[in-house]
């Protein structure tokens, strides 16, 4: 045979091959509006545990997990649930991604895994995709976890809004430790608890100090004018350069939502009017100690004729510095992690916001698996912008790295936030009402209304009131 011959018999051989089963995946010659990846394999994802074995149900401890994916192509990942933390959303090809699975509060619990083919992501349809099913068991007696968090001060304290935002919590008002027990036995619901965990980020800017600090707070404040009484946060991100120089200030908040409470106090109220006995077993007696002395002062000066206004008004000052102007009627407990900046004002140009100055610095302190890295160039850009941390919850040893200047890892971020407990948990969030609430007699509350309202640059509302 001549050797054309024999070059044409092996290329016809080749083509054979390519066209029959010589590969794992059947070659499919493309025509004009077909899929062309048609007949390639379906991408799998399994979660392991650290030796490869595949697991499904987990204990509920926080622990670290992977994805193990078989995908051609790009792809991207979705967590159905917040207690199933991806440390990496998007790749290409096959890959190992870590899981990391939060601390279980309540109850078993189901979550899931998406893997998505990058290209149609945008227009995937429902049950498009390969899925992985993760059931996590309860770790923590859920009566233990509302008597833990009874002794940490949140819903059902007062407040004093004069120190650093949610740390103003003050004086026990109700008998937390009752109110579950005699909600059952009486029908009557004093104690709204929730275990959901929810994992967000904000970003607020401002022009200054003073600024920020307003709208950090005014969100706690529904039927309180927060901002009358001075709340400061300005701690955290106090400007070590000179004040002099006109300043953009912002804060990348990143919280980790555990627990919910919310004080029914109105119900409260009305049952403790009651009785005398019934006040004892649901009000703190601390508190009602110091709600009956400023109710027979009251009473007492305006017995007098006329009625000495300044002496009313001392006894109502007397009583909001003592326990405060208002109270926590509902608390979020959590860890957060506060990411400030303040930066010259010349710097801000119409490439570079301080939002924006705000996210490149984030990302050279905490590297971010994926995309939206910033080059250099951006990096080098921000060197001159001054940025603090605040950590509040959660075992702050596994992000201490970021007060020294160092750079966090994006797995020990989430780590932080995924592996919080009951006994590590602060009040990140909190809702507000007005202290004269709580006081039974209608003249001394009428006083103390007022009292708050002239101290107030706009006077609080009732709950259910329109704020106008």
């Amino acid at each position: 045979m001549k050797k054309s011959n024999l070059l044409a018999a092996s290329l016809l051989v080749a083509g054979m091959c390519l066209g029959t089963s010589c590969s794992d995946n059947t070659f499919v010659a493309a025509t004009p509006g077909e899929d062309v990846t048609a007949g390639f394999d379906k991408p799998t994802l399994a979660l392991v545990d650290e030796s490869g074995k595949e697991v499904n149900n987990l204990p509920g401890t926080f622990g670290k997990y992977y994805l193990d994916i078989k995908a051609q192509g790009k792809w991207k990942l979705e967590s159905t649930t917040p207690f199933l933390a991806l440390d990496q959303k998007s790749g290409e090809g096959p890959a190992r991604v870590r899981l990391l699975v939060g601390s279980n509060w309540g109850a078993a619990r189901t979550g899931g895994v998406t893997l998505y083919s990058a290209d149609a992501a945008s227009t995937r349809a429902e049950g498009d995709g390969t899925t992985t099913t993760v059931i996590q068991t309860s770790k923590f007696n859920p009566s233990d976890v509302k008597d833990l968090l009874s002794s940490n001060k949140g819903a059902g304290y007062s407040y004093q809004p004069y120190s650093n935002y949610c740390l103003g919590t003050h004086i026990q008002l109700f008998n937390m430790k009752n109110l579950a027990a005699i909600s059952d036995s009486i029908g009557v619901t004093f104690l709204t608890d929730e275990i959901y965990p929810v994992v967000e980020e904000e970003v607020t800017t401002a022009d200054s100090e003073e600024s920020l600090s307003n709208k950090l707070s005014v969100a706690a404040s529904v039927n309180l004018n927060f901002n009358a009484f001075s709340a400061d946060v300005k701690g955290a991100y106090n400007s070590a350069s000179d004040s002099t120089t006109t300043k953009k200030y912002a804060v990348k908040r990143m919280k980790s939502y555990q627990y919910t409470r919310e004080i029914d106090f109105m119900n409260i109220i009305a049952m403790a009017e009651s009785s005398e006995d019934m006040e004892k077993i649901l009000l703190a007696p601390g508190f009602v100690k110091l709600r009956n002395d400023f109710t027979n002062n009251i009473k007492k000066a305006i017995a007098a004729t006329p009625v000495n206004e300044e002496t009313v008004k001392k006894y109502c000052k007397s009583f909001v510095d003592e326990i405060g102007p208002c109270f926590v009627s509902k608390s979020v407990m959590g860890c957060v992690l506060d990411y400030y900046i303040s930066m010259n004002e010349s710097l801000v140009t119409d490439s570079m916001s301080v939002s924006g100055a705000l996210d490149i610095k984030f990302q050279t302190s905490v590297s971010v698996t994926g995309e939206g890295a910033y080059d250099d160039d951006k990096k080098n850009s921000v060197k001159n912008v001054e940025a603090k941390i605040n950590v509040r919850g959660g075992d702050v040893s596994q992000v201490s790295i970021l007060t020294t200047g160092g750079t966090l890892t994006n797995e020990a971020l989430l780590a932080w936030q995924q592996s919080i407990e009951p006994k590590s948990a602060v009040m990140i969030d909190m809702k507000l009402v007005p202290i004269y609430l709580l006081i039974s007699d209608q003249t001394a509350k009428s006083y103390l209304q007022s009292y708050l309202e002239s101290i107030a640059t706009v006077p609080p509302t009732l709950p259910g009131e329109e704020q106008k």
